[in-house]
C-alpha cells in the first residue's frame, strides 16, 4: 500500500514559509510568483546555502581535542556531528529585508556516510528582475593533522535549474509559474578524510516579508551545541515576534532582553531527528523557533490600530477580529453586479446546497482564468487592501487594479449573501507546518481563509481560490482533522473540521487478466478514485489535458509495476471534481509468475502483490500520522492457463483492529472453468497514533502485506494434487 502526499521541506537548517494571506508582499508579484520565491528559499535553506564567497571571514581555531575525537559521545554510530551551530535572524530592518546568518561546524567521522553535508547548495532566485534572496557562503576544511584550506572559487559550481522552463520540468511542476530564474550554486568538498572538521559561514538576505521556521535539531545528526538569536523589529508598522516550540522535551535555555528586543535560545546535546515513514511534521517533534511578523496598520475605512479585542474575548480573538475588518471592508455593500451575477449563476437551482455549489464552481473557474491572465501576473496577497468586487468579476477589464487572491473568497461570500445564504469566513491551519495548537497564538498557524456556508441546515466549507479541482464542501487533507477559526469581531470561536470518512476517499481497482504458461500476465485494468486520492492525482485546472494525464498515469503506474508495460486507453472525470476520476489501461507483464517445467508460482493479488509493509523497523521513535482516511477495493478475475490446476489451494487470512483498520480478502473459483477471483477490501480510519502504538500498527500492516504477498501454485494437470477450491 502506498499513499503519496506532499512533504514540507523544513528539515535541517532554516525554513522560510509563506505567511498567512494577511501579510504584505512586494507589489507586482503574484502569489504563484511569491510561492516560487518562497519555495526557492526553502529549497536552498533546506539543503544548506551555496557559495558566493569573496572576502574570507575570520574563523575560530579548531582545537586539538576536536580533531582527536573519533566518534560522537551522544551517538557513537553517527557518521557526523554538529559541534557548534549558531543561527541569527536580524529583523531590525524588517520593512526592507530580513538578514539571516548561520555558522555551523561539523565533525565528520565517516565521509562515505555523510554525503548530505559534503555537497552544499543554494538557490539564488530572481522573479521578474526582483531579487528574492541573496545568499553567500564561506567554507573551511580542517584535516585531522591540523592543516586547513578555504573552500574557494574552485569549489563553487553553478547551473540553471529553471529559466522560463517548460511545465514538464521538475521545477515548473513544483513551482508552477513562469518568468522565474533559479540558479543553483553548490560547493563540492573534496579530500575529506575521517575525523575532519568542516565549517560553513552563511549570510542570507531575504527581500520579502516572510515567516521563518528554524529547527534546532538535525535529521540523522546529533547537535552538541546550538544557539539561536532573534533581533526583533521595533518600528511602527510591524511588530516582529518570535517564540519556540519545545515539544521534544530537551533542555533549552531562553532569555529575552526587552530593551534591545533580543531573544536568545541555547541548547546542548540535542539528539538527531529520526525520519520515519508517516511521521508528523518535523516542527511538531523538534525544538523549533518560529519568527512571525505581526502587522498593526490597516489602510481601510477603519481607524488605524483599532481595539480589536479585549482579554476576555479569548487569545485568538485579535486574529479573528483583524481578519473580520478586511472581510467587512470587502463585502459590505457590494455592487449590484455581484447580486445579479449570483442570481444568474444559480438560476433554476432547486436547493440552497445547489446554489452554493454553483457559486463555488463559478468563483473557482473565475480564479483559474485570472491566474492565467495578465492581471493574474500582478496578483498580490495583502492585509491592507481588497479590490472592488465588480472589478474582480471583470478583472480582464481592469489591468491596472491590484487583484488579491483572497478577493475571490470575499467574492464568494458576497454572492452567497446576496442570495440570503448565511455565509462567513474562517481561517484554516495547515498540518504540513505543524498540528494546530491553540496555545500558540499567532496568525502564522492559520494560513488559509475559506468560506463557510450554511446550506439546507448544514455548514459547508469552500476553497475557491486554489488551483486544485475541489468538490464543493471538500477541504484538502492538510486542512482536515483540525479546527477553523471563525472570522468575527469580539469573540473567539472555533469550528470543527473533522476528517472525511474512509468511504469518501476510495481507490477501486478492477481487472480481467490472463496468466500464460510462460508466466506472463496480460489483460485490462480499471482504476476509479474518489475524494482525496482523486484530488491528489487529478491535475490542477490549468494542466488538465487528456494527453498529459494519460502520460502521467502511465509513468505513475510504471513505478507501481516496474516490470509491466502500461498503456492508458480511456479517462473520465478529468475536469469534473464532483465526478470520480477513472481511467482504464492495458497491462502486459512478462515473468509475472515463476515458471518451472511443471509449475507456475504466482500472486493472485495483482494490484498489491508487489508492495511490502511501509513499516519495516522493529522500533519507532515518532508518532504515526496518516494524511487522510481511505479505502481500497480490488476485484480481480484471473484466467488460468489450460492444462494447469491449483495445487494445494489456499486463501490468505483477513485482519482487523476493531473498526479502525480493516482488511478482508477472499479467493475462489468463478463459475467459468479454470478461472479464479480475488476480492480485497482495505479500510483505514486511523489518522494518528502514538509511538507506543507502533507494535500494534506494524503487526497489522505486516499481516496485510503477508496476505497480499500470498502465493498460489499451478501444476500441470497430470501432477496436480487433489484438493478443495480456495
Amino acid at each position: 500500500m502506498a499513499v503519496g502526499f506532499p512533504v514540507v521541506l523544513n528539515y535541517l537548517v532554516p525554513m522560510v514559509i509563506a505567511t498567512p494571506r494577511f501579510a504584505g508582499r512586494p507589489a507586482g508579484l503574484s502569489p504563484a510568483r511569491v510561492g516560487a520565491l518562497v519555495l526557492a528559499a526553502v529549497a536552498g535553506f533546506a539543503l544548506g546555502p551555496g557559495a558566493r564567497a569573496e572576502t574570507p571571514p575570520d574563523w575560530d581555531p579548531v582545537t586539538p581535542a576536536e580533531l582527536a575525537e573519533t566518534h560522537s559521545p551522544t551517538d557513537p554510530d553517527a557518521a557526523a556531528e554538529v559541534l557548534a551551530w549558531k543561527f541569527a535572524v536580524d529583523d531590525r530592518n524588517l520593512t526592507q529585508e530580513r538578514k539571516v546568518s548561520e555558522y555551523v561546524r561539523y565533525k565528520v567521522y565517516d565521509p562515505a556516510r555523510a554525503v548530505d553535508i559534503t555537497r552544499i547548495s543554494a538557490l539564488n532566485t530572481t522573479v521578474e528582475n526582483y531579487k528574492v534572496a541573496e545568499v553567500t557562503i564561506h567554507g573551511r576544511l580542517t584535516l585531522p593533522d591540523g592543516t586547513s584550506r578555504e573552500l574557494g572559487k574552485d569549489s563553487i559550481h553553478e547551473r540553471p535549474l529553471q529559466s522560463r522552463g517548460s511545465e514538464e520540468t521538475l521545477a515548473q511542476r513544483l513551482i508552477g509559474n513562469e518568468g522565474t530564474t533559479i540558479n543553483e550554486q553548490f560547493v563540492t568538498v573534496e579530500g575529506l578524510q575521517p575525523n575532519s572538521v568542516l565549517e560553513f559561514q552563511i549570510d542570507s538576505t531575504l527581500h520579502q516579508h516572510a515567516s521563518l521556521i528554524h529547527n534546532l535539531q538535525k535529521v540523522n545528526l546529533p547537535v552538541r551545541h546550538a544557539e539561536c538569536t532573534v533581533y526583533l523589529y521595533q518600528g511602527d508598522e510591524f511588530n516582529g515576534s518570535a517564540f519556540i516550540v519545545n515539544l521534544s522535551h530537551v533542555p533549552l535555555t531562553q532569555s529575552f532582553d526587552k530593551g534591545r528586543a533580543t531573544l536568545r535560545m541555547t541548547a546542548d546535546h540535542l539528539p538527531a531527528l529520526v525520519d520515519e515513514p508517516f511521521s508528523p511534521s518535523v516542527n511538531s517533534r523538534s525544538v523549533t523557533v518560529f519568527c512571525d511578523e505581526q502587522s498593526t496598520h490597516f489602510r481601510n475605512r477603519h481607524a488605524i490600530n483599532p481595539t480589536l479585542a479585549v482579554p476576555s474575548d479569548g487569545p485568538w480573538a485579535p486574529v479573528a477580529a483583524k481578519a473580520a475588518l478586511l472581510v467587512e471592508d470587502a463585502t459590505t455593500r457590494p455592487p449590484d453586479v455581484v447580486a445579479s451575477t449570483a442570481r444568474k449563476v444559480t438560476a433554476g437551482a432547486a436547493s440552497e446546497t445547489e446554489k452554493a455549489r454553483r457559486i463555488h464552481d463559478f468563483v473557482h473557474e473565475l480564479y483559474v482564468r485570472f491566474t492565467r491572465s495578465p492581471a493574474g501576473s500582478r496578483e498580490m496577497v495583502s492585509q491592507f487592501n481588497s479590490a472592488p468586487l465588480d472589478r474582480v468579476l471583470a478583472f480582464d477589464q481592469y489591468l491596472q487594479t491590484p487583484i488579491f487572491r483572497d478577493d475571490f473568497v470575499w467574492l464568494e461570500l458576497a454572492m452567497d449573501r446576496a442570495l440570503d445564504l448565511e455565509a462567513r469566513a474562517v481561517l484554516l491551519p495547515d498540518r504540513r507546518v505543524m498540528p494546530f495548537d491553540e496555545r500558540l497564538h499567532s496568525g502564522l498557524f492559520l494560513s488559509a481563509p475559506a468560506a463557510q456556508i450554511r446550506a439546507d441546515g448544514n455548514w459547508r466549507l469552500s476553497l475557491s481560490d486554489v488551483p486544485d479541482l475541489l468538490p464543493f464542501g471538500w477541504l484538502p487533507w492538510r486542512f482536515q482533522n483540525r479546527s477553523a477559526l471563525v472570522v468575527q469581531s469580539g469573540k473567539q470561536e472555533f469550528a470543527p473540521v473533522p476528517p472525511e470518512p474512509a468511504g469518501n476517499s476510495v481507490i477501486e481497482n478492477t481487472g480481467d487478466f490472463r496468466l500464460e504458461p510462460d508466466g506472463s500476465l496480460s489483460g485490462h485494468g480499471r482504476r476509479r478514485l474518489t475524494g482525496e486520492p482523486a484530488i491528489l492525482l487529478r491535475p490542477r485546472a490549468r494542466n488538465a489535458t487528456l494527453a498529459r494525464f494519460e502520460q502521467s498515469m502511465a509513468r505513475r503506474m510504471k513505478t507501481e509495476y516496474p516490470a509491466a508495460e502500461i498503456t492508458v486507453t480511456a479517462v473520465t472525470g478529468l475536469t469534473d471534481p464532483e465526478a470520480p476520476l477513472a481511467f482504464e489501461y492495458d497491462l502486459k507483464w512478462p515473468d509475472y509468475a515463476t515458471a518451472t517445467k511443471t509449475r507456475l508460482i504466482f500472486r493472485p493479488s495483482v494490484f498489491h502483490g508487489q508492495i511490502p509493509s511501509p513499516f519495516t523497523a522493529g522500533t519507532r521513535k515518532n508518532a504515526i500520522e496518516f494524511p487522510y482516511h481511505w479505502r481500497e477495493l480490488d476485484d480481480i478475475s484471473l484466467q488460468l492457463p489450460s492444462g494447469y490446476a491449483l495445487e494445494s489451494p489456499s486463501a490468505p487470512p483477513s485482519a482487523a483492529v476493531e473498526n479502525v483498520l480493516v482488511y478482508k480478502v477472499s479467493i475462489g473459483p468463478l463459475a467459468r472453468e479454470n478461472e479464479i477471483f480475488l476480492r480485497r477490501d482495505f479500510t483505514s480510519e486511523l489518522g494518528e497514533a502514538a509511538a507506543g502504538a507502533y507494535p500494534a500498527v506494524k503487526n497489522w500492516y505486516d499481516q496485510v502485506a503477508q496476505s497480499d504477498l500470498h502465493e498460489l501454485v499451478l501444476a500441470k494437470a497430470k501432477t496436480a494434487a487433489a484438493g478443495a477450491s480456495p
